[in-house]
Order: structure tokens, then C-alpha cells, then sequence
């Protein structure tokens, strides 16, 4: 009988154990995490703009969950920030972000490629983007963990004529 007692008390602590599907880890991480790595490039026309490019995650970084941490991108002098929650799962391993409003119309999509490495594009229209923003700096921030990519922009050329 004493064994058959002993059973049951430890298959309903390890049920309250795993009660929660991913468990929070309760380490502090400093104020503001480097990635360690954050490529973008920025294309930008009359009507719309689009950025591309990947990060990697700083090696004292707690990680990041599009889930539950606001989001902010700047292009320029530009900046938007996505409210924490807002982010869905379109597929395995791909989250994305769309909005339709007077101030921006477009996706911001993350990919996961592994470890601690991640996808990033965004393409949308705002009437706060336009040919006057130099984009020379593309910062994307998610909960603590930020980057900067620094691009250089090529002077227009003029069109060769025939």
C-alpha cells in the first residue's frame, strides 16, 4: 500500500512541475542586450520600402519572445513600435506582424533559422518613409535585445541616356 501512496505524490508533483508548456527562466538580464550580429539592407522607392536582412542574439541575452515583448524598429528618423501580443504564427518557425492604418500598411515577418539566429523582413508603406529619410541606420529592438545595421546609401545616379 506504502508504495502504491508513494506513486501517486510523485506523479502529481511532477504534473505540477510541468504545468506550464515553455517555463520561464528567471535570470536577470542587463538593461539593453547587443545582438551579436544584425545585417540589414533598405530599399526604399515612391511607395513603399522594404528591409531585409538577419540577427543573432547577444551571448548574455535572456532570449526574446515576439509573443509577449513589444517590438520597435527605427528607419532614419522613422520609428514604430509593436505592441507586445500582436506578433501571430503564420508557420513552424515563422511569426509575423500586419497592420493596415493611415500611419503604416505592411508585415514585419521573423524567421527562426537556429541558434539564436533569426530572419527579418519588413515591407510596408508609411507616408512617414518617404525619399527625404536617410536610412543610413536601421535599429530593431524586441523586449531588451537591440541591434543597429548601418548602410551605406549610394548616391543616386542619373539615368544613362541613349
Amino acid at each position: 500500500m506504502k508504495s502504491i501512496l508513494v506513486a501517486i505524490t510523485v506523479l502529481s508533483i511532477s504534473l505540477v512541475m510541468h504545468a506550464e508548456p515553455y517555463p520561464s527562466i528567471a535570470a536577470e538580464a542587463p538593461a539593453n542586450v547587443t545582438f551579436a550580429d544584425f545585417e540589414a539592407q533598405f530599399e526604399l522607392d515612391p511607395t513603399k520600402f522594404e528591409i531585409r536582412g538577419g540577427f543573432t542574439l547577444g551571448e548574455k541575452s535572456n532570449g526574446i519572445n515576439l509573443f509577449k515583448e513589444d517590438v520597435k524598429f527605427e528607419i532614419g528618423s522613422y520609428a514604430k513600435t509593436i505592441p507586445a501580443g500582436s506578433f501571430k504564427e503564420v508557420k513552424r518557425g515563422k511569426i509575423r506582424y500586419t497592420e493596415t492604418t493611415d500611419e503604416f500598411t505592411g508585415d514585419v515577418t521573423v524567421r527562426i533559422i537556429g541558434n539564436n539566429t533569426f530572419g527579418l523582413k519588413i515591407e510596408g508603406v508609411s507616408k512617414f518613409v518617404t525619399k527625404s529619410v536617410r536610412a543610413e541606420d536601421i535599429t530593431l529592438r524586441i523586449g531588451d535585445d537591440e541591434g543597429r545595421a548601418r548602410q551605406r546609401i549610394k548616391p543616386e545616379q542619373p539615368e544613362p541616356t541613349n
